[in-house]
């Protein structure tokens, strides 16, 4: 299995899944999970986030750059 290093944590990838698409597809899913709604202006509460059902090794990669569940 391909590992990257995320911040301080070496997190492992899919396998086949290309190493800059992965991360591509992280930082989208870190920038949805953080920023404020357009709509309402709240952003998720960890509460909120933990109900979402992401991949183990997406969900380990969004806690190492630092998202709460």
């Amino acid at each position: 299995m391909a590992s990257i290093k995320l911040g301080n944590k070496i997190v492992g990838i899919p396998k086949g899944t290309d190493v800059e698409e992965f991360t591509k597809i992280v930082d989208t899913f870190y920038k949805l999970l953080t920023t404020t709604n357009q709509i309402n202006g709240k952003k998720l509460t960890p509460e909120e986030i933990a109900d979402l059902k992401f991949p183990p090794s997406l969900k380990s990669a969004l806690v190492a750059k630092g998202i709460k569940f």
